[in-house]
């Protein structure tokens, strides 16, 4: 008797172990798999690029909202911080931009409800500064996932699409080593 109470509470303690490691390494994991598609895609380290119009049955996002336009870059911070920039967008209903870790923690979340007029953000490991004028956010891994998203007032209206897109083609994801002003867009 006691060596059956004994090996089910050893197999209770394995199982609630495996499960931490599990729940620990599952987001990692989603956040590699997704990293590699993207890389298939031909998608580069540290470049933000802007989505088109989507339908909602071919995201590759699941549950990606298809009334949003979204701006996404996953970022290396092994390469040293980045410094991201981008004016207040004008058109949208809702924007957001939002940080999150290699393990889907949320580091940062700005958006329209701020009264924010530009997004300044320095992206780095811990013990990095932060620019000069932008707020710091700090990663707990190199690799972390930026996503902006902005929603279409008229998803059908061209004009008002190509006029939001535009917009968020203003936002500028660069090294925080580049003194370059110019390379940190119009609200630098």
């Amino acid at each position: 008797m006691k060596r059956g109470v004994l090996f089910a509470g050893v197999f209770l303690l394995s199982c609630v172990i495996a499960h931490l490691i599990f729940l620990d390494m599952q987001p990692r994991f989603s956040t590699a798999h997704t990293v590699g598609i993207m890389e298939e895609r031909g998608r580069q380290w540290n470049v933000l690029s802007v989505s088109r119009v989507r339908k909602a049955d071919k995201n590759f996002v699941v549950r990606d909202n298809p009334d949003t336009i979204t701006a996404f870059a996953v970022m290396n911070l092994d390469e040293g911080p980045l410094a991201f920039t981008m004016p207040a967008p004008q058109l949208p209903l809702y924007w957001s931009v939002a940080i999150y870790a290699e393990n889907t923690d949320v580091l940062h979340i700005t958006n329209d409800k701020g009264g924010v007029e530009c997004v300044r953000l320095t992206i780095a490991p811990k013990g990095a500064p932060a620019l000069p004028g932008f707020e710091m956010v700090t990663a707990p891994s190199d690799v972390t996932v930026l996503i902006v998203r902005a929603t279409m007032p008229d998803r059908n209206d061209e004009l008002e699409v190509n006029a939001l897109r535009e917009e968020l083609l203003a936002a500028k994801l660069v090294p925080a080593a580049s003194n370059n002003k110019d390379s940190l867009g119009g609200c630098s």
